[in-house]
Formats: structure tokens, sequence, C-alpha cells
């Protein structure tokens, strides 16, 4: 239910509009897995304002082998190791 729909495109239109460094990077880093590449600006920033950041520690373990993927990870900074 929306209380002020006279409202609702200006709030779309900041949203769609503000730009930080972080927005920056999640967007680029969503539009560059295959699956998201055509993705409407609604959806894009449905996904952007849904995600969680998480922080790991060295030697913690994201996924181990046999595990079911849940989860989409996009590192912004540090180094992680992939075994296959």
């Amino acid at each position: 239910m929306i209380e002020f729909p006279e409202m609702q495109e200006q709030l779309k239109k900041t949203i769609f509009t503000y730009n930080d460094r972080m927005k920056r990077f999640t967007k680029s880093s969503i539009q560059r897995v295959e699956y998201f590449k055509n993705i409407g600006d609604d959806a894009l920033h449905d996904i952007i304002y849904n995600l969680k950041i998480k922080m790991f520690k060295k030697g913690d373990i994201l996924q181990s082998p046999g595990d079911n993927a849940t989860s989409l990870f996009f590192l912004q900074d540090g180094v992680i190791e992939i075994f296959t």
C-alpha cells in the first residue's frame, strides 16, 4: 500500500540518481554478471538496495565443496582463494 502516491515518482528519481562510490561499485558488479546484463533499472535498484554487506576474516570459509550455491558475492576489497 502506498500512502503518498504523488511522492512515489519523485522518490524513485532521487534513488535512481543517487550515485556514491558504493552504489557505483555495486551496480558495476551486478551488471558484469551475465544473468543481470540486461536487467531494467527498477529491478537493478531492487537488487542494489536489498544486498547485505558481509565482512569476513582471513581463513573464513564462504562455501565448501559440494555445498549448493545460495549466495552471490561481490568482493569489494581483499583477496579470496578459490579451490576447485
